[in-house]
């Protein structure tokens, strides 16, 4: 009898550690109802961890990307605005709610530059930009940690108001509480070119899923007028992306500082002939917009064309 007590109570005991143990792990990450697994990214402690992960993740793209506690920001008026968001070097937090910690970093490679590096699962990470370069050197990404999923606060010096950011559709995108439901009918898209490599082609997409592609140039080894039919999961995707971002709303012109960037033209037919046109001169007229461009590039190669 003592020999069966004994093995009920440390069966027990482990059953009781087991839950305590499951319940702090959602305690460390309360935007998340789903027990994480712990990853690399939760045993980062200092900035030096952080480069690791980096040199690990792609030491070649990372190699002049420095990471430091504090800020050393020499704009005045950028220094000043990171001091009032809180803007931190480093924050941890599951963004996509799929059990496995992230990282959001602001580093520094030849200006302010914002990455997520996310955990897809199992040490798989995926680096999502932020900003970065010329036209984004002054913003101060600030996790948001609120149910059912956490949100970044994109502060920036250059642009006149604050963005509320999420990721959905496979990256970050503006939140917008109250999407809208279009009849999309037809997706018109087309860029020119660059100073350099951009890949210049054209990309007509109607609601059926048929579809024409015309590489031009720098688009690998594609050439001709290509006919194809687009995954019905991924054409949804884009649909989907569109209509949440309620695009007949968006701005009919974009554009960023500096010379040389490659431009976008999107044409969107919709509601029984209603036509919504988009001109993006640097392709970053909003966060939603530029994953909409690139799901459309992608098309290019993860389609099949004939």
């Amino acid at each position: 009898m003592d020999y069966h007590m004994k093995a009920l109570a440390i069966i027990n005991i482990i059953i009781f550690a087991t839950s305590t143990f499951c319940y702090a792990q959602v305690l460390e990450n309360p935007a998340s109802s789903v027990v994480k697994f712990r990853n690399k990214i939760d045993n980062i402690k200092t900035d030096t961890d952080v480069d690791k992960l980096l040199d690990s993740i792609d030491r070649k793209r990372f190699e002049v990307f420095i990471v430091k506690e504090k800020l050393e920001i020499k704009n005045q008026k950028c220094k000043e605005l990171a001091g009032k968001v809180q803007a931190k070097s480093w924050s941890k937090v599951d963004f996509d709610n799929n059990g496995y910690t992230d990282i959001l970093i602001i580093g520094d490679d030849f200006g302010l530059s914002s990455i997520v590096v996310l955990d897809k699962g199992k040490n798989d990470f995926v680096i999502k930009n932020l900003t970065g370069g010329m036209f984004r050197n002054c913003a101060f990404p600030v996790v948001q940690n609120v149910e059912p999923q956490p949100l970044i606060i994109y502060h920036s010096a250059n642009e006149s108001e604050t963005k509320t950011l999420i990721y959905k559709f496979g990256d970050f995108v503006e939140v917008n509480k109250s999407p809208q439901k279009y009849n999309i009918q037809k997706i018109e898209y087309k860029t020119p070119g660059c100073y350099g490599t951009c890949p210049i082609f054209e990309m007509n997409i109607d609601s059926d899923r048929s579809a024409t592609y015309k590489p031009i140039a720098f688009n690998k080894k594609q050439k001709g007028f290509l006919k194809g039919k687009i995954q019905p999961v991924q054409l949804g995707e884009l649909f989907d992306l569109l209509n949440y971002i309620d695009f007949p709303n968006l701005q009919s012109d974009y554009s960023v500082g500096g010379t040389d960037q490659q431009s976008a033209y999107l044409t969107i037919t919709y509601d029984g002939g209603k036509v919504k046109n988009i001109a993006d001169y640097g392709l970053r007229g909003t966060f939603a917009l530029s994953r909409a461009y690139q799901i459309l590039f992608e098309f290019r190669e993860n389609q099949t064309w004939k």
